[in-house]
């Protein structure tokens, strides 16, 4: 389908909001990696000013996605995703070459929390979605396996 140079190098430091660039659809792109566990509080539960750097469990997590996970292998579920969408107001339906034009990956989240349910990803691909321009779109992970795909909202 697409060819894919998967990322080639682990990232041993990198702070919250940083860009790196990955393939999406065989496109190179730069996204930026924000996180959204519990990094993201100081030691009195205050945000941290953005910049921080990342934990060594969310470069874990971060390398883990980018050597392993393409988002390519989820065509299927996103046309169906993006059907289910449309389906809600309007009789437009897509197709898996439609995808790349549906779909603009933007961000990818990291979801560590010490205290985590089953229902928050690890780990998600986030970014705008032409089925719901509201709410975008979030392809997440969790404990290294597909959790869904659903709005940028389950993560945000």
């Amino acid at each position: 389908m697409y060819k894919i140079r998967r990322f080639n190098k682990l990232l041993t430091k990198l702070h919250d909001t940083d860009s790196i660039n990955i393939n999406v659809f065989g496109i190179n792109k730069s996204v930026k990696v924000i996180c959204q566990g519990d990094n993201k509080f100081n030691d009195q539960g205050e945000y941290k000013d953005p910049g921080f750097e990342l934990t060594q469990a969310e470069l874990d997590c971060l390398n883990w996605l980018l050597e392993n996970i393409r988002i390519e292998d989820y065509i299927d579920e996103l046309v169906q995703y993006c059907n289910y969408t449309y389906e809600q107001y309007c009789d437009k339906q897509i197709s898996a070459k439609e995808i790349k034009n549906e779909v603009d990956i933007t961000h990818i989240a990291i979801i560590i929390r010490k205290e985590q349910d089953d229902y928050y990803p690890d780990i998600a691909f986030l970014g705008e979605c032409t089925c719901d321009e509201d709410h975008g779109i979030c392809i997440a992970f969790r404990n290294r396996q597909f959790k869904g795909i659903s709005t940028q909202d389950w993560v945000l």
